[in-house]
């Protein structure tokens, strides 16, 4: 276990439910000087940190995630600690918005996703260029936990926006 002080809380995934308990997790990504860009899971759903907040929070190791970036709050793991999890975190400032693009400059920014992913990295902040939004019929593969843009009464009726981009490799996505 380590404590970690001076941590910006950068963002959290869509809200999952774990089936096998009925608990809803989030997975957060965060930025530390000396860890770099990592996340941090479980997190509850409710009182989760706020974006650009810096906080202390003590983190472990999960033996069962072999990723570098990887880290979970040090705290009870039992289904009724969950909704308590989040108060682990102490916040201590905020990152001004004047600083926020500093802060994600010193995050990992491989040059590619198939850089991040020979280093075996979850996590990066690319620079994409051409990026440009196409839109999308959601129909046959429509995701009901997805919001459809533009939807009616029936969700595959909406439109699914898509970042398209190439990375600094050269590579489409």
């Amino acid at each position: 276990m380590i404590r970690v002080d001076g941590l910006v809380m950068l963002g959290k995934t869509k809200p999952e439910l774990r089936r096998t308990d009925g608990r809803t997790f989030v997975c957060s990504a965060a930025w530390h000087p000396d860890l770099g860009l990592i996340r941090i899971y479980p997190l509850a759903v409710a009182d989760a940190p706020q974006d650009w907040g810096v906080y202390s929070v003590d983190l472990e190791r999960n033996p069962a995630d072999n990723r570098p970036e990887s880290w979970r709050i040090a705290a009870g793991r039992a289904p009724a600690d969950h909704p308590r999890i989040n108060r682990q975190f102490t916040r201590t400032g905020t990152v001004p918005t004047s600083h926020r693009a500093a802060t994600l400059d010193r995050a990992y920014q491989p040059a590619s996703l198939q850089q991040a992913n020979t280093g075996r990295r979850s996590l990066a902040v690319l620079r994409p260029t051409g990026a440009r939004i196409e839109w999308d019929s959601p129909a046959g593969v429509f995701d009901h936990n997805q919001l459809a843009l533009f939807q009616e009464d029936d969700p595959a009726a909406g439109l699914l926006p898509r970042v398209v981009f190439t990375d600094e490799d050269g590579y489409p996505h």
